[in-house]
């Protein structure tokens, strides 16, 4: 997992390998679903920590469902029914997380940490690209070159965001590399810019529409 993580590569884990890779993620989890967890979250930290944040950021928010740890569950292919289990999983996350040079402390919830390092979910990019795009109205486009005027851009047009939406705050906040702005300056200076890239990046374009 830690191999696969390339210096250009997106800052958020849940989008370091492909997500066309979940399914197959998925069927290996269900297949050790009699292990004990803390042995799954021993021997593959790494891999469940990418399928927990992938798994958000291909479904949070789908029907308006917010909550986060059904997901985790379903990804697992086990119900995690006792408190011991979801700060066991947490704690195995946070430690993966400190091994990658992920940020892994100070959230106020447990969840928290999944999403931020998830990215802005799918079912969530549609609100980002609104305030890019009322961003770019306001006060045009940013340098790319100019990585601190970058992240200043990015940040500053989530205060055109709707009432109510706050969960993809998070990652774009923590994010210093601005990685979804380049993306969209990418794409308003070519609208075939993210064609060539992930399905993730192409459904940002579709959605900025």
């Amino acid at each position: 997992m830690r191999s696969q993580l390339r210096a250009d590569a997106s800052p958020f884990l849940g989008l370091a390998l492909v997500a066309e890779k979940l399914p197959e993620a998925k069927d290996a989890l269900h297949a050790l679903s009699d292990w004990r967890l803390n042995v799954l979250m021993q021997k593959f930290g790494y891999a469940v920590s990418w399928a927990i944040c992938a798994t958000l950021s291909e479904h949070y928010g789908e029907d308006g469902n917010a909550k986060v740890w059904p997901l985790v569950e379903n990804i697992l292919g086990r119900t995690l029914k006792l408190p011991d289990e979801r700060k066991l999983i947490s704690g195995a996350f946070r430690r993966s997380c400190q091994k990658l040079g992920l940020a892994s402390d100070g959230f106020d919830r447990s969840v928290q940490a999944f999403q931020v390092h998830a990215g802005v979910s799918r079912s969530q990019l549609h609100h980002l690209a609104r305030v890019f795009i009322a961003q770019e109205r306001s006060i045009g486009l940013p340098e790319q070159d100019d990585i601190v005027m970058l992240n200043r851009w990015e940040d500053d047009a989530l205060h055109f965001l709707d009432a109510g939406v706050h969960v993809l705050q998070r990652p774009i906040l923590m994010d210093h590399s601005a990685w979804m702005a380049s993306a969209y300056v990418d794409w308003r200076r070519d609208r075939n810019a993210l064609l060539e890239t992930s399905s993730y990046l192409k459904h940002f374009g579709r959605v900025a529409v």
